[in-house]
């Protein structure tokens, strides 16, 4: 086993083990990918025969699979994937002894690279749909020149071989659902020169580069769970209990007492939902029910992402929370606004977590 395989190994290893000792409630995720490879022309070259040349390939297809760990703004993940093409043509400036002539040859067969990777992801955070992502990867390919030959059945060569291998990644997210996400990613890779036999059974190099476009569609393990465990949206406070009798003397107390209401936001949403919509309807009629009255909105966010971000959500959302209640006959002058981003959390949590129930805007009206 080469030195580039045993980092490899040991990397992986230590890398997978990491999430576990982190932070057991953050979302593992699976993901499948596949679309389309162009890989460029695989040499054929050897020092000791003479043998020079290259194969020219059609467009092929790639497709893979993976499991990772999602921190916030980096993941980790174990990726195993295949890229294959055609063989259309060979180009032989010298046979080496293969008997094959030389010149532009039509051939059969194919190029493959199956690999295991260990790709490192990062997504910052931007307010758009479509979030942009970047990663890098490094693992392990057999590459496999499987059965070049000339159209007659006169072989050049038919082998393959496991090698060091990495790869660049740049692409687009959007989210399906809170559980689903769909990518659309450009991979460069690329591997580390193969020593192969030809027809022969002698020693050549060859080589390997691929320009990889695919789809994708990545599952959050946590996702689905996080929604079905969102919170009953609140109601109206129940009134306080009525005084015990009082002597003729002691006068009753003065004025309603406080209501409060809660609404609740789906993750990364500043949008009112059907049953956020239902409370603030109930939360205009008791503050249109009052003179004087004071309507005090407080906007939070749950910890995951960044903290400027979670103040601006926080911020977007209790002014969509006012929208909606001066749209529903509440005086603008009468309400106040205010907002906390991921400061005061009704369950406290540790950085980087999804909580339904911190994902909030409070609404008291006095």
């Amino acid at each position: 086993m080469n030195r580039a395989a045993r980092v490899f190994i040991a990397t992986s290893l230590g890398a997978m083990a990491m999430p576990a000792i982190a932070a057991e409630n953050d979302p593992w995720y699976f993901a499948i990918r596949g679309g389309g490879a162009i890989t460029q022309d695989s040499q054929y070259e050897s020092s000791a025969t003479g043998l020079s040349g290259d194969a020219d390939h059609k467009t092929g297809i790639a497709f893979g699979a993976g499991i990772g760990y999602d921190f916030g703004d980096a993941a980790l993940e174990f990726e195993l994937s295949r890229r294959q093409n055609t063989v259309e043509t060979v180009t032989l400036s010298n046979a080496g002894g293969l008997g094959t002539g030389t010149g532009r040859i039509g051939v059969d067969g194919k190029t493959r690279a199956t690999a295991g990777m260990l790709n490192l992801y990062y997504a910052p955070d931007v307010e758009f749909m479509l979030k942009p992502y970047v990663g890098i990867g490094m693992g392990m390919a057999d590459v496999d020149y499987k059965n070049h030959r000339l159209e007659n059945g006169l072989g050049i060569a038919d082998d393959s071989k496991m090698v060091f291998a990495y790869q660049g990644i740049a692409g687009l997210r959007y989210a399906i659902s809170q559980a689903v996400d769909m990518t659309l990613d450009y991979r460069y890779f690329s591997t580390e020169n193969p020593k192969l036999k030809d027809a022969l059974g002698r020693s050549f190099k060859g080589d390997y580069d691929s320009h990889t476009f695919m789809i994708g569609l990545v599952w959050r393990f946590g996702g689905a769970k996080e929604v079905a465990a969102a919170p009953e949206p609140a109601y109206v406070a129940a009134p306080a209990p009525a005084p015990e009798p009082t002597p003729p003397a002691v006068e009753p107390a003065a004025g309603p007492q406080p209501v409060e209401f809660i609404i609740y936001f789906d993750w990364d949403s500043s949008a009112i939902t059907a049953d956020a919509a239902r409370i603030l309807d109930e939360a205009a009629q008791a503050a249109k029910g009052r003179s004087p009255v004071k309507v005090v909105l407080k906007g939070h966010t749950d910890t995951s992402g960044k903290n400027a971000y979670n103040d601006s959500l926080a911020q977007r959302r209790v002014i969509a929370a006012e929208q909606e209640l001066v749209a529903r006959g509440v005086a603008a002058d009468a309400i106040a606004i205010s907002s906390f981003g991921e400061e005061q959390p009704a369950v406290s949590t540790g950085d980087g977590k999804r909580e339904p129930m911190n994902r909030r805007v409070e609404i008291r009206i006095e």
